[in-house]
C-alpha cells in the first residue's frame, strides 16, 4: 500500500512521471537503472536527506507492525529491542532498493536514471541508514518523552497530539494499517482501551 501511494503521488504530480510510461518497460527500466551512478541524484537536500529518511522510518515501521515480536518492543539497549530494529532496517533496506532501481520503482514507473544525473547512490544509503536512526529517534522520544508527558496530563488531546507529531514515520505507518496515528501496540489508546 505504501509503495502504491507513493507511485500514485508520483504519477498524480508529475507530468514527466507519466509521460515515461510510453515506450518499452523492460528496455527502458535495465537503461533507467545503468544510469545509477555518483552519489547525487539532482533533487534537493530535503528530498534526498528528509523525506528519504521518513520514507526508510515508515518502511521500517510496517515491518515492526507485522512482526509480532517486533512491535512489543520499546527503546531499550536490550538484545530483544536490538534484534528487532536490525529486522526493520534489513526490510527497510530491501524496501528502499526496491523503490529506486526494482520492477516497480520509481526506474521502471518514469525512467528516473534514464538521464544520468537523475540517479545516484543517495537515496539507496540514507533511505534505510539515516531511516534507521529517525526511527530509533522516534523510539526514544516515545518512550522517554511522550510517555512522560502522558503520565503528567489527563488531556486526551495533548496525548494524541504528542503521539502522532513526534512520531511521525509510526503516525504514517499506523494510517497505512488503518489505526490512527496516536496509535501504540505497548499501551493504551489515548481515549479508550486499543
Amino acid at each position: 500500500m505504501f509503495l502504491g501511494l507513493q507511485h500514485g503521488f508520483r504519477l498524480a504530480t508529475q507530468p514527466g512521471t507519466r509521460e515515461a510510461l510510453k515506450g518499452r518497460y523492460f528496455r527502458d527500466w535495465f537503461n533507467s537503472v545503468g544510469g545509477l551512478g555518483g552519489w547525487d541524484d539532482g533533487d534537493g537536500p530535503l528530498a534526498n536527506y528528509v523525506g528519504h529518511s521518513l520514507q526508510g522510518a515508515i518502511s521500517g515501521y510496517i515491518w515492526i507492525q507485522n512482526d509480532p515480536f517486533g512491535r512489543r518492543q520499546q527503546f531499550s539497549w536490550t538484545r530483544a529491542y536490538v534484534r528487532s530494529r536490525l529486522r526493520a532496517f534489513a526490510w527497510s533496506t530491501l524496501y528502499s532498493t526496491q523503490y529506486e532501481i526494482g520492477p516497480i520503482s520509481d526506474a521502471a514507473i518514469g525512467n528516473v536514471g534514464l538521464r544520468p544525473e537523475t540517479k545516484g547512490m543517495v537515496d539507496l544509503v540514507i533511505t534505510p541508514t539515516v531511516g534507521m536512526a529517525w526511527l530509533v529517534t522516534e523510539d526514544v522520544l516515545d518512550r522517554h518523552f511522550i510517555q512522560w508527558i502522558e503520565r503528567r496530563t489527563g488531556s486526551p488531546w495533548i496525548k494524541l497530539m504528542t503521539r502522532s507529531w513526534l512520531n511521525p514515520g509510526r503516525s504514517m505507518a499506523n494510517m497505512l494499517r488503518f489505526r490512527v496515528p496516536w496509535y501504540r501496540d505497548t499501551r493504551e489508546g489515548v481515549f479508550r482501551r486499543p
